[in-house]
């Protein structure tokens, strides 16, 4: 991870706004992503989008090349389901849209509600 929070740093280093997206699943990549940034001088956010596990399986069944299996993304799902300390940072999603889901982290970012 500490590649990642380099080259994030050095975007937010140069002004831009940088999100990191991927499964920086707690206790294993956030907070080693987290601390880097921080050591950087920046500020940090997390946003946990969690679906239904229906809605995740078929998502990732839907695409090309060769799907997971539903036992792993069940894996992984409950991987999510007691995040502890940053459970305020999870957002319950069920059927909003692309629109939606960003309108939701950009109010939530902005309120402060996400700073990690």
């Amino acid at each position: 991870m500490s590649i990642v929070a380099q080259a994030a740093a050095g975007y937010a280093a140069a002004g831009y706004e940088t999100i990191v997206d991927g499964i920086l699943i707690p206790g294993w990549f956030l907070e080693p992503l987290a601390d880097s940034l921080r050591d950087a001088g920046h500020t940090v956010a997390c946003a946990v989008l969690r679906a239904p596990l229906a809605t995740c399986v078929a998502r990732v069944q839907g695409r090309e090349g060769v799907p997971l299996e539903a036992s792993a993304i069940e894996q992984l799902c409950r991987s999510f389901a007691d995040l502890g300390g940053y459970e305020r940072n999870a957002i319950e999603l069920d059927g909003e849209g692309p629109e939606e889901v960003a309108d939701l982290v950009s109010r939530r970012l902005a309120g402060g509600q996400l700073a990690i």
